[in-house]
């Protein structure tokens, strides 16, 4: 229905057989709004962007459908992303500008990228790093390898916050924003996240 939408470097366009409804938005509370970002506490389950299986019920949508009630040449541009399984802090810009910007200098300004993850059984070690190189195999999954010409380095920070016999409950940081590298560490250390 709109034919004349400008695009911007780095926009996707999808074609859908079937149309992308519209979404109001709900259950997406706003943390922050001003006339440059919008910041939400994105839901787990939730994609941050559209996906090959999904295409509407994202964040991305559900944001941009926010904004165009406003005005319908209203934006917005991701800056950043979360996993569909993880909830937290999304940001989005209301101008290609601005994400340019944050993108670009993202590593200066996220100082510390931290989540918490409850996994299965008892870590044994109060805290550790994990390094290794992330790859993606022919399943489109991601796994770890010791050979640095194998991936892309990441490192994963983990302090134990509480343990049981069967669950620890987990204060991870990350200097890497790798797909999925949480899950890959903790589980290739034999404790993954519990549902992963």
């Amino acid at each position: 229905s709109q034919f004349n939408f400008q695009l911007y470097k780095d926009d996707v366009v999808i074609i859908s057989k079937t149309p992308v409804r519209r979404k109001l938005r709900k259950n997406l509370p706003i943390i922050y709004e001003d006339d440059e970002i919008i910041v939400i506490n994105k839901p787990s389950g939730l994609l941050s962007i559209a996906s090959d299986k999904e295409k509407g019920s994202t964040a991305y949508r559900i944001l941009t459908d926010y904004v165009q009630q406003k005005d319908r040449h209203n934006r917005i541009f991701v800056v950043h992303r979360l996993d569909e399984d993880t909830s937290g802090v999304l940001m989005v810009a209301k101008n290609a500008k601005l994400r340019d910007a944050l993108q670009e200098n993202w590593n200066n300004l996220v100082e510390k990228r931290g989540y918490i993850a409850v996994v299965e059984g008892c870590v044994k070690k109060d805290s550790d790093t994990i390094k290794s190189y992330l790859m993606k195999n022919s399943q489109d999954l991601m796994y770890s390898s010791k050979n640095k010409k194998d991936g892309q380095l990441a490192i994963t920070h983990y302090k134990v916050i509480k343990r049981s016999d069967d669950y620890t409950m987990l204060d991870v940081n990350i200097d890497t924003g790798r797909k999925n590298q949480i899950r890959v560490h903790l589980g290739e250390m034999g404790h993954h996240v519990i549902g992963d």
